[in-house]
């Protein structure tokens, strides 16, 4: 067989011995006989130009500006192919310029221009997989849930909430529902691809957090502590719900029951905004 034995990002070789250009530069071919024996051939690669830019994307809605340096003569055309070597599924594009921008790739695709009877080196554009998210995201004020992103994370802004005042997240894909609205929680990987879930908040129920504080502004909903409506409070709970009506001015009526354990746990009631305000019920067990 027919192989590069030096660097095969500056050309490749077919089988049937055709060397296909990708940059400049010097590469040894070798040659396999039916005997054994060995014919290598050192042979330097000239391209009449250079194609550089992102070699890299994430699928979906994406983006890059390729550019061609080092012609001395015009552009005839830009080509493209999703095969390395150009062997087939070649496309033309009419662009004479030493600019192009490909948009919204969906799989790898390689490019080279035609600069007056020759072709330039290739230039290969990695189309990534996005990230997935696994968990369950609540949608329920005054509750938490775990997301995990799959791969390597981000090192920096890798858990992002779109909306602060509805969701917050931590950098290891906490989200704690703290208001209410609609955001997106978006997950970015090493790579730099992302992948996102919108949460709407439920606006018919709502939880005291088990830590930290939420607001809500409703006139109407069941309220429940950090257990929800099937199982009873966590014993470390110390959260807080901030409750203001939908139309200014008015006032917010809760009935229901509660039990607390007696001289252990406290449900106090404020007026006002947050823990700040006048207590007006306390109650520290049954």
């Amino acid at each position: 067989p027919v192989t590069i034995s030096t660097d095969n990002t500056i050309a490749t070789v077919s089988s049937g011995g055709i060397v296909n250009a990708i940059k400049s530069g010097t590469v040894t071919i070798s040659f396999t006989k039916s005997d054994g024996d060995i014919l290598t051939k050192q042979v330097e690669i000239l391209t009449p130009g250079t194609i550089s830019g992102v070699a890299q994307v994430c699928y979906g809605t994406n983006s890059t500006t390729l550019s061609i340096t080092g012609n001395t003569e015009a552009v005839v055309k830009w080509q493209s192919s999703t095969s390395a070597n150009f062997s087939s599924n070649i496309t033309d594009i009419a662009n004479t310029t030493t600019s192009y921008t490909a948009i919204n790739l969906n799989t790898t695709t390689y490019y080279r221009a035609l600069i007056g009877n020759k072709y330039t080196g290739v230039f290969g554009v990695t189309v990534l997989a996005n990230p997935t998210l696994s968990g369950t995201l609540s949608s329920i004020v005054g509750t938490s849930s775990q997301l995990t992103g799959s791969g390597t994370t981000a090192l920096t802004n890798a858990w992002i909430s779109t909306n602060s005042a509805v969701a917050t997240v931590t950098t290891t894909g906490l989200v704690s529902i703290i208001g209410m609205g609609a955001t997106d929680i978006i997950y970015t990987n090493s790579a730099g691809c992302s992948v996102k879930q919108t949460v709407n908040t439920d606006a018919t129920q709502f939880y005291v957090p088990k830590n930290g504080n939420a607001s809500i502004t409703t006139c109407s909903g069941t309220l429940y502590d950090d257990g929800g409506p099937s199982n009873g409070y966590s014993v470390t709970t110390n959260g807080y719900l901030v409750i203001y009506p939908s139309t200014p001015g008015k006032k917010v009526n809760l009935s229901g029951s509660y039990n607390v354990s007696q001289g252990l746990h406290q449900l106090i009631i404020y007026d006002g905004d947050g823990i700040e305000g006048e207590k007006i019920h306390e109650n520290t067990g049954y």
